[in-house]
Formats: C-alpha cells, sequence, structure tokens
C-alpha cells in the first residue's frame, strides 16, 4: 500500500506546482496583454486553456484514488482467502494419502468422532429399507435400488430378496391356535372347548420376493411379488403381488389405512391384537406433495377370509347355520358391489419422525337367512386412524416410540385380532330386520430402547373394545388386551436372534373373562 500512496503525493505536488504557473502566467499575460498583437492573444489563451484541462485530469485522478485502493485491497483479499482454499485442500488431500497407506500397511486409525454417528445413521437407513421392501411409496425414495443386477438385454434391474424364518412357540397356558399368539382365540370356558396348551416348532414364515424396476421413456416401473410358506400344510401363500407406474399401484399390498413404518418389531406371526395389518388388492394414486408430505388414495377389496357377520337371537340346534363352538349363529356376508374406500395422509419431520391420519368407508352387505329369501341388508361402516414415530433420545438415540390409535363402526376387519376370529363387523337385530354395525376402539403403544448396536428390546401394550349391542350373546367378544416383550440380538445385519414373552386377556360380553400367556423363541437369515 505505500507505492499508491507515494504516488498520489507526487500527483498533489504536481498538480500545485502546475497551479501555480498557471496563476503567474495569467498575470504576466495580463500586465503585457496591451502590447500583445490580437494573433499571439489568442495563441496564449488556447495554451492557458491546454494547462487548466491537464489540471482538471490530475484532479480526477486524484479523487479517484480511494476507490481504487478500496478494489486493490479486494483484490488482495480474494487472493488470500484462494490460497487458504488451496491450502486446505491439500491438507485433507494429505489426509487421505495418510489413510489410504495405512490401510495397505494394515494399521488402521481411529474413527474420527463425526464418523460413527454417520454410519449409524446410514446403518438405520438400511434396516429400514429391509424390513418393509414392500411400501411401494417408500420405494419412490430410493433410486439406487442396492442390491440389484441388470438384467441382461434391457436397463431394468432386478433383486432378490426375504429371510427364513424359524420359530418355537412354547404355550404356557391352553389356547385355541398353537403356532401364534391370537389373543381373541383364548378359550374363556376351557372345558367347554377342550383346549390344551401346546408346542410348535415351524419354519413356514419364511419369506421370498422378488423386485423388478425399469426406466422407460413413459417413466419409472416397479413390480413387486412375495410370498411365505404359511399356507395350508406348509403350501406357498401369496403376501404380495402388484405393479408399480409412477404413482399408481394396482395389484395386491397393505391396505393404504395401515402405516408400515409404525408397525413394531415383533417375534409373533400373528402381531398386535388392536394394530391394523392387512393386505387387500387395490388401486392406489399417491401424488407428488413435497419431500415430508405423503397422500395416498385408494379404492380396495372390501371382503376377507374372516369377515363373517353375526347373526344373533335364540339358538336353535336343529338351524343348519348354529355353530355349537360359539353358541351363535352366523352367516357370510353377500358379495358388495362397493369397495372400500381409503384416503391417508403422512407427515414427516426432519426424516425422524412421523404422523400418519387415515379413513376409510367400509361397504357392509349381508343377509340374515338365505333360504328364507329375505333381501339383503347394506350398511356403511366408517372408521379413522392415527398412527406414528416418534424418536425419543432418552437413554439411546435410536430409541422411539410407536403408536396407533383407531376408532369407527362397522371396521373391525381393519383390526388384527377382530379380523382373525371374524364376525365383529356388524350384528343383526333378533328378528333379521335391521344390520346394525358394531362400534370399536383399538389402539397399541411401543417403545423400543437400544442398548447397544447390536441389541434392542420392545415394550408393547395393545387393546380392542367393542361395544356390544344389548342383544347379543353373554359370550360375544368385548375386549381383549396384550402385553408383550423381547429381545433382539443381530450379531450381524443378516441374522436375528429373538425371544418375546406375551400375555393376553380376553373379556365377554357378561365380565367372563380368561388370559393366557406364551413364549417365543425364533432365528431369522436374511438373504
Amino acid at each position: 500500500m505505500r507505492v499508491p500512496a507515494l504516488a498520489a503525493l507526487g500527483l498533489l505536488m504536481t498538480a500545485l506546482l502546475a497551479q501555480n504557473a498557471v496563476a503567474a502566467e495569467r498575470s504576466a499575460v495580463t500586465s503585457t496583454a496591451s502590447a500583445a498583437d490580437s494573433t499571439g492573444g489568442v495563441q496564449l489563451a488556447a495554451a492557458n486553456d491546454n494547462k487548466l484541462t491537464i489540471v482538471e485530469e490530475l484532479r480526477t485522478l486524484l479523487e479517484r484514488q480511494p476507490a481504487q485502493e478500496r478494489q486493490l485491497q479486494a483484490q488482495q483479499s480474494q487472493i488470500y482467502q484462494q490460497q487458504q482454499d488451496i491450502a486446505d485442500q491439500r491438507a485433507v488431500l494429505q489426509q487421505v494419502q495418510a489413510r489410504l497407506a495405512d490401510a495397505d500397511s494394515g494399521d488402521v486409525p481411529a474413527s474420527r468422532a463425526d464418523e460413527p454417528e454417520l454410519l449409524a445413521k446410514v446403518q438405520s437407513l438400511e434396516e429400514r429399507l429391509a424390513s418393509i421392501p414392500e411400501d411401494p411409496r417408500q420405494a419412490l425414495d430410493d433410486p439406487e435400488f442396492p442390491g440389484s443386477f441388470g438384467v441382461p438385454g434391457t436397463n431394468a434391474r432386478m433383486k432378490f430378496g426375504g429371510f427364513v424364518n424359524t420359530v418355537l412357540v412354547e404355550g404356557l397356558d391352553p389356547l385355541a391356535i398353537n403356532d401364534r399368539f391370537v389373543v381373541g382365540s383364548i378359550p374363556v370356558d376351557r372345558a367347554l372347548v377342550g383346549a390344551e396348551k401346546e408346542t410348535s416348532l415351524t419354519a413356514n414364515r419364511s419369506r421370498m420376493n422378488l423386485e423388478l424396476r425399469d426406466k422407460t421413456a413413459l417413466g419409472d416401473l416397479r413390480g413387486f411379488i412375495e410370498g411365505d410358506f404359511a399356507g395350508s400344510g406348509d403350501t406357498f401363500r401369496l403376501r404380495h403381488a402388484y405393479g408399480q407406474y409412477r404413482n399408481f399401484l394396482t395389484g395386491k399390498t397393505w391396505s393404504t389405512f395401515y402405516d408400515p413404518q409404525a408397525w413394531p418389531e415383533e417375534v409373533d406371526f400373528e402381531g398386535l391384537n388392536g394394530g391394523t395389518i392387512l393386505r387387500q388388492t387395490q388401486v392406489r394414486w399417491f401424488p407428488e406433495l413435497g419431500k415430508n408430505w405423503d397422500l395416498q388414495f385408494a379404492i380396495e377389496d372390501p371382503t376377507s377370509r374372516a369377515s363373517e357377520i353375526d347373526l344373533t337371537g335364540s339358538p336353535d340346534e336343529n338351524d343348519p347355520d348354529f355353530n355349537p363352538d360359539f353358541g351363535r349363529q352366523k352367516q357370510s356376508p353377500s358379495v358388495t358391489n362397493w369397495p372400500d374406500f381409503i384416503a391417508s395422509i403422512r407427515r414427516t419431520w426432519f426424516g425422524r419422525w412421523h404422523l400418519k391420519t387415515a379413513f376409510v368407508l367400509h361397504p357392509v352387505k349381508a343377509q340374515y337367512r338365505q333360504r328364507a329369501g329375505l333381501p339383503s341388508e347394506n350398511e356403511w361402516g366408517w372408521g379413522f386412524s392415527e398412527s406414528g414415530v416418534v424418536r425419543v433420545p432418552w437413554l439411546d438415540e435410536r430409541d422411539n416410540i410407536r403408536f396407533q390409535v383407531l376408532y369407527g363402526e362397522g371396521v373391525s376387519r381393519f383390526v388384527n385380532d377382530t379380523n382373525s376370529i371374524g364376525g365383529q363387523d356388524a350384528v343383526f337385530t333378533p328378528d333379521g330386520s335391521e344390520l346394525k354395525t358394531l362400534p370399536i376402539l383399538a389402539g397399541f403403544l411401543a417403545y423400543q430402547h437400544w442398548w447397544s448396536d447390536k441389541l434392542r428390546s420392545n415394550f408393547i401394550f395393545s387393546a380392542v373394545d367393542i361395544d356390544n349391542e344389548s342383544f347379543q350373546s353373554d359370550s360375544a367378544y368385548k375386549r381383549t388386551v396384550r402385553v408383550s416383550t423381547n429381545v433382539f440380538w443381530s450379531p450381524t445385519p443378516r441374522m436375528d436372534l429373538a425371544a418375546e414373552y406375551l400375555w393376553g386377556k380376553r373379556v365377554n360380553k357378561n365380565g367372563d373373562d380368561d388370559d393366557a400367556s406364551q413364549i417365543q423363541l425364533a432365528t431369522k437369515y436374511r438373504f
């Protein structure tokens, strides 16, 4: 900065000398003006004007000097910053080269402080993607498609997946079903049904799936198919089979009413009594609303294997519809002309927790006595659900709470326990003149705690309550409660060893109740 200052001082002195010279010359010109001829006067005036112009130019340069100095300072600061950036890049490059050299020599230095957290987040994401690969909406957020391979001769990519799951179920009390824990099947009068406690060892929960994705000129295409071996006699059973084009889906998969990300981790194949876990054939549309919003609309198949309609009244043993095991009459519903209408919206905050709201309209159509030629009765069931996941880093950053609350009328088939035992959507009046939908309240609350990177536990409470009609039988399903806790150990990401304890209680309409408990041990190998 000294050279510009000295130059400015020299220019200033030169300007002052020039200005004094001009003033002296003007004085001399004035004193001798009478002796000069007209031509000489004009020439002297022109010379004076040129000198004045030079002075003005010098003055302008002096006025511009501060701005030029500021510009020069800014350029020097920019050059200094660039030098610092180059030095930082050289330091990073030297660190990378040093780590590579250490890796080659087998002496790997300790990780940086932020690396474990980053690796934990990546592992958590990978585990989440592996746990619910059939979730259509989640697949849109995963453009990488890890683990896939190219299909020869096409632009498509394919991936095989699944797991081998072996479970030992030890009943501590008599249950009507021995290979899982169905709370609604707990016999309140065990002497009547003759239930006994049993042990079951099975691998029929193992699954296989195949997924294909293709990027075409029309948009992204995706197909997914999955099955297990839980059919009769360990036969293959279809779980999911659907095709996906952009934001449209057709086929069989989880109901839009279900929230797969909020479902707790369990060993039991049956699942929570008060939660929604249902697969249906459907047509679904899920438009893009942004990264943190998920809006879905669907029409779905309204029938299921267990959706029977209770026919109450005085049981008649001569009636072919009389069921002595349940003490009531049962009649399967007629096929309805309307599908289930379902809409849901999910909001995610910070990629860590979410809340999903879902609403369903479910048609209920049944005939009291088909042989009597009575017309079918039609009613509409309805229900809404709130579910979600909340991160609670009380003991570990990965700890979380998962929940669901469901309420409605005529939608018992959307609740796991009542869907399994059937007959809880609606009930006929004793004379068969009216079909009444049954109100139901259900839900669950689960807390997951991570003891370490490989060990975690889940503590779960779930319940179902039905508002019975006064004319229903005393043995009608009224309430169930289920409590469970488990521990999962994953020595490698592809393997789980787990143990679970379950306790449940069933209460009938007349207040009679009984409880049962069960222990389950499992191994799972993913591929």
